[in-house]
């Protein structure tokens, strides 16, 4: 397999999800009252122990890790392994934020913004993965 440096565009798309993952799982892990007014608003606070929301935090931040790992790398091997995860995770947020919307009470504004956000995402990374595929066969 050839080892090419990664397209400009395929670390656009692992540096926003760094940055993204980074902001996610700083607002989780340090203040609870951040993530629930803003990230995470009613009727969607979470009602559950402050451990559960840590955990996310941690999910957050070490996806992150990953993320800036495959840049760091700069080769399509790493970016590959973080990406069939992100992506697919991505794409299922939005089934299960859609089915969320369907039932009452419905979901908040920012929750439209994260899927319009992440509609914008997921076609970038199929994209980054048939130019990477094809560059490094």
């Amino acid at each position: 397999m050839n080892q090419h440096p990664l397209l400009p565009w395929t670390k656009v798309v692992l540096g926003t999800s760094a940055v993204v993952q980074f902001v996610f799982g700083a607002a989780a892990l340090l203040s609870s009252s951040l993530w629930n007014s803003v990230f995470m608003p009613a009727p969607l606070v979470l009602s559950q122990p402050v451990l559960l929301l840590q955990f996310f935090g941690w999910l957050f931040l070490t996806n992150c890790l990953g993320a800036v790992y495959a840049l760091r790398l700069n080769n399509w091997i790493a970016a590959r392994m973080y990406l069939a995860i992100a992506g697919p995770f991505v794409a299922g947020s939005v089934i299960l934020t859609l089915l969320a919307a369907a039932t009452p009470p419905g979901i908040p504004l920012i929750l439209w913004i994260y899927i319009l956000l992440a509609l914008l995402y997921t076609p970038q990374v199929v994209w980054v993965w048939r130019k990477e595929s094809a560059r490094n066969g």
